[in-house]
Formats: structure tokens, C-alpha cells, sequence
């Protein structure tokens, strides 16, 4: 049995970046449920693996996580849960890298997806499409998806 050690992550009033660190998520939903990741440290008292576990202890409005080792589902919505209270996020923006240049998609609040490359596109942007008709959220011209952007839209009362 794997020994649990529990930590907080509080955010700033504005924002907070998350990493999924070594473990490798099916989904950033999923993911985003249950932090934890199994420690290289050992309880002293009986040798188990140690565990680290987190919790969102303050609500930001902002999420960016951080996944550049791995290719979790990147959804479209996500929902982190404080003191047994829903707190629903969308996703705003998808970062990429390759070849030593990043790019990005912007999603708006109706759905529309942007592509933007400062290198080729300048201070321009290009519409892609509705989100919800991208099939590959992970792969976008020639680069990998390392981050995606969440924003707040729903809390609770």
C-alpha cells in the first residue's frame, strides 16, 4: 500500500499553472479529480512509496496545465471540486511546440477555435473552426500540444 501525503495548491486571485509531472492522465478531467504522484521518497517508518496528493484549496479563474510529457484527451470542459461545491471551467487556449517555436489556439465563448503564429500568421489570426469539429486537439501544424488554458464560467452560489 503506497503511503498518501496531502498538499495544497492555492492559487493567486488571478491564476494558477498545475502540471501533470510524471504521471501520464487519460484526461486533463480526470486528472484534474484526483492529483497525485507517486514519490521517488519512502516513509520512514514502514519503507512504502510515498504519494503525493493535492487538493485546490482557492479557486482561481484562470487554469493553465501543464502537460508537456504526455497526451492526456484535452477537454472542452473541466470541473474541480472545493469543499463539495462544482466550479466548471472551459477551455480557452491550447499551447504547442515544435521545432523550437510555439503556437496556440484560442477558443472563444461561442466555441470558435483560432489558430495564431506570430511567425506565420504575424499579429493575425486564422479561424479554424468550431471546437467541438477538431478531431485533433494534440497536433497542430507540424506541432504538440503542451498547455491548455481553462477559464471559470460556472461556480456555485
Amino acid at each position: 500500500m503506497l503511503d498518501e501525503v496531502t498538499s495544497c495548491i492555492a492559487s493567486s486571485n488571478h491564476s494558477a499553472l498545475l502540471s501533470v509531472g510524471t504521471n501520464f492522465p487519460t484526461s486533463i478531467a480526470t486528472w484534474i479529480t484526483d492529483i497525485k504522484e507517486i514519490s521517488y521518497h519512502r516513509c520512514n517508518n514502514c519503507q512504502e512509496q510515498l504519494v503525493l496528493k493535492a487538493k485546490i484549496v482557492s479557486i482561481p479563474p484562470i487554469l493553465a496545465i501543464d502537460f508537456a510529457w504526455c497526451h492526456p484527451v484535452i477537454n472542452s470542459q473541466i470541473v474541480v471540486v472545493n469543499n463539495n461545491r462544482d466550479f466548471t471551467y472551459k477551455l480557452k487556449g491550447i499551447i504547442y511546440f515544435g521545432a523550437g517555436h510555439f503556437t496556440s489556439r484560442i477558443v472563444t465563448n461561442q466555441g470558435m477555435t483560432w489558430f495564431h503564429d506570430g511567425v506565420a500568421t504575424g499579429a493575425e489570426t486564422r479561424y479554424e473552426g468550431r471546437l467541438d469539429s477538431i478531431v485533433d486537439l494534440h497536433n497542430c501544424v507540424k506541432k504538440q500540444a503542451t498547455a491548455a488554458l481553462y477559464a471559470l464560467v460556472s461556480a456555485p452560489l
